[in-house]
């Protein structure tokens, strides 16, 4: 339950820190952003645990005896995961900024790799508080939101000079 509260605060964090940097490319769709950055979390969410229940119920892939099933299944579950929150995304951005394709895919990849990095964190024994890791989250979700929001709005001003 831990995981999924970081997850869930990491993210909104995340998706809150972008909009501000980004508030007057988005201009009064800040709150939209972050509304749908969570929904599109969570319905990524679940698209990427019912393919991933999918593969191995269906499929019989044995994800704890093979090494190579529990890779493809990972992977496959991250990009199902992309593409679900990315067209999310898209859907704000698509009028707002030159590339929201390419925004969207960037932002996700960066904000799930960054999630599982603090995960593998967590699993030492000096981050299992609670307090921790909600606070590391936020932080990191800080952290990550601003740096790609700054780095987007830089590269859209310069594709819009260009």
């Amino acid at each position: 339950m831990l995981y999924y509260a970081s997850a869930i605060i990491f993210w909104i964090t995340m998706a809150s820190m972008q909009a501000w940097i980004m508030r007057y490319r988005l201009r009064s769709a800040g709150w939209l952003w972050i509304v749908v950055n969570t929904v599109g979390l969570i319905v990524g969410g679940f698209g990427a645990a019912g393919v991933t229940w999918l593969l191995i119920s269906v499929f019989n892939f044995d994800v704890l005896q093979n090494s190579g099933d529990a890779i493809a299944v990972l992977i496959i579950a991250a990009i199902i995961f992309t593409i679900i929150v990315s067209l999310f995304q898209w859907s704000v951005l698509r009028r707002r900024v030159p590339a929201p394709a390419l925004w969207a895919v960037v932002n996700v990849v960066l904000g799930s790799i960054t999630y599982f990095l603090l995960l593998s964190l967590n699993s030492d024994l000096v981050w299992n508080s609670v307090w921790i890791s909600i606070l590391v989250s936020m932080l990191a979700g800080i952290i990550i939101g601003g740096l790609t929001g700054k780095v987007i709005d830089l590269f859209c001003n310069r594709r819009i000079s260009d």
